[in-house]
């Protein structure tokens, strides 16, 4: 299986992998656009979900990271404008 070829060792953990990654370039956006309160509260979502690693996601966590995955699957689908 991939993951454990990737040293993951469930389905679930992946995920969190994927979840924390997605909070990382939300907060560094927020940074870079000095909004540095939404930056302050991801990171301290990020910390708790490194700290839950391995856990299942609760199902709010992980119908925001499938919302996420699905906008920006279609954002990358829609032909884009010429410049």
């Amino acid at each position: 299986m991939a993951q454990e070829a990737a040293g993951i060792a469930s389905e679930a953990e992946f995920v969190t992998q994927e979840f924390v990654s997605e909070l990382e370039g939300e907060m560094l956006a927020a940074a870079e656009s000095q909004d540095y309160e939404r930056a302050a509260e991801l990171r301290d979502r990020i910390i708790g979900a490194k700290k839950q690693m391995g856990h299942p996601l609760t199902a709010a966590e992980a119908l925001q990271f499938f919302e996420r995955l699905e906008t920006t699957a279609l954002s990358m689908s829609a032909p884009q404008a010429a410049s």
